[in-house]
């Protein structure tokens, strides 16, 4: 992505909060788009992918572009400000310099932890899809920390719920950054369900540790971010764009 470029068409009014950058907008859907379809096959076979929830991976992949409008708009709004330093106007070179560090900040540190939250929340949502097609059968689901819990998740081992008990709204993986918790399958005659007020007790005290943008299930809701994320907090006064996507195509699903 070339910053200078961004930069002088913030500086000249090109590109403004109302006519947000495409190019940035272009390069983070592009790639979150490809942690999606990454996350959302592993571990299924081709046909599989191919016949697979194609409803669920088109509401995943819409996620992700008013997601990443979303954060066009808020490094553009940063890069705006940036342009008055003080209460003095920033020449060129210096105003360069401060978008930089903002594209830096958002599309390269932010990026990577947004790629990686991707892949396993689209993984998880593939997961999902499967429970589902498949509780008639194996109608109980075991929280697995898989022997690295961190303090988030680590009371969760073992909890034994139904595929459709509400918990799993809550506390289904992916419960924090870098999560690599699993639910496994099993059936009535393998497990017993968790005695429900342990589990309403343990469940509750894990939520309340969690951060909002992970009190979320990507195979129910079919997002990746939900509006509890920073990116989707946007002044009154710009509600009404942050509707339209701030003004940034939301192409057609492929499928």
């Amino acid at each position: 992505m070339d910053s200078e470029r961004i930069a002088r068409q913030i500086f000249t009014g090109e590109n403004s909060i109302y006519n947000p950058p495409t190019e940035i907008y272009e390069f983070n859907s592009r790639k979150l788009i490809t942690a999606v379809n990454t996350g959302f096959k592993k571990g299924l076979s081709e046909v599989e992918y191919m016949f697979g929830d194609k409803k669920l991976i088109a509401n995943l992949r819409q996620n992700i572009y008013f997601f990443s409008g979303a954060k066009t708009f808020q490094e553009t709004l940063l890069m705006t400000k940036a342009l008055v330093k003080d209460g003095v106007p920033l020449q060129f070179n210096e105003f360069k310099k401060e978008v930089e560090q903002i594209n830096d900040t958002f599309n390269k540190t932010y990026l990577k932890t947004e790629y990686d939250t991707t892949i396993a929340s689209a993984q998880c949502a593939s997961a999902w899809s499967r429970f589902e097609k498949e509780k008639k059968t194996l109608e109980l689901l075991r929280y697995s920390t898989i022997g690295d819990a961190c303090p988030i998740c680590a009371p969760l081992d073992g909890i034994t719920a139904p595929v459709d008990s509400p918990i799993w709204k809550k506390v289904a993986p992916v419960n924090h950054f870098n999560c690599l918790c699993l639910l496994e399958q099993h059936s009535s005659e393998d497990e017993r369900p968790t005695e429900s007020d342990k589990m309403k007790t343990t469940v509750d005290s894990v939520v309340e540790k969690m951060d909002d943008t992970f009190k979320n299930n990507p195979g129910i809701t079919g997002q990746v971010f939900t509006k509890k994320h920073p990116y989707f907090s946007v002044p009154k006064k710009y509600k009404d764009l942050a509707k339209r996507n701030f003004n940034l195509r939301v192409p057609k699903d492929d499928n």
